[in-house]
């Protein structure tokens, strides 16, 4: 009941309430399972721990394209060449808190943003959380319906990224794109000149 009332949750009948409390307890289980194995890290409960397996799925937006490699856009970089010097690119400050996606399928808008917002801290030293609401309702994809994180760098292309703060996020509880108030006068001059996939595991 604790776990309900936190994360807002509301159950329709005695019935669902004991299908969510039996993944409750099987996601309960493997946590505390993990937990005891003395890892470096822990692992917690969160708003996905009472959903089965197709309604977490029906909440990613990831849609992967047809790349052309061959492409200047496109090119794909494996240059191990640059050293293994390890970064956390959170205490450098490039890394914006966690945000919510939520019931929306907009990862690719979240991926988006994250990438254009520690390439401008690195460039700049200035972290700044840029809208993904600004993707999901401007940009010609699917918004809610899933796209891939180039997606979004394909739109910067014609407009300048507006902040976060200037143009929030709302779609996670409706579910749904809004209609695009993109507005030039309060974006930022942020521009994308280009971009680029890397190669997993890639040092560069």
């Amino acid at each position: 009941m604790n776990y309900l009332a936190m994360h807002g949750k509301h159950v329709e009948n005695a019935e669902e309430f004991n299908d969510r409390l039996a993944l409750f307890d099987a996601v309960d289980w493997m946590i505390e399972e993990q937990n005891a194995q003395g890892n470096n890290y822990m692992l917690g409960h969160n708003k996905f721990s009472d959903l089965r397996y197709d309604e977490q799925q029906a909440m990613k937006g990831f849609i992967r394209r047809e790349i052309d490699v061959e492409s200047r856009k496109y090119q794909w970089f494996d240059d191990e060449s640059a050293g293994s010097e390890y970064i956390d690119w959170i205490a450098a400050g490039a890394v914006t808190p966690v945000k919510d996606q939520g019931a929306c399928g907009s990862c690719w808008a979240f991926s988006g943003t994250g990438g254009l917002e520690g390439a401008h801290q690195i460039a700049t030293g200035n972290l700044v959380a840029f809208s993904e609401q600004q993707l999901v309702d401007c940009s010609t994809h699917s918004g809610c319906g899933g796209a891939d994180s180039h997606d979004a760098f394909v739109y910067w292309e014609s407009a300048f990224a507006e902040t976060e703060a200037a143009y929030p996020y709302v779609s996670g509880n409706r579910e749904i794109k809004s209609r695009c108030t993109y507005s030039k006068g309060d974006a930022t001059h942020v521009e994308t000149t280009g971009w680029a996939y890397v190669t997993e595991n890639n040092v560069t």
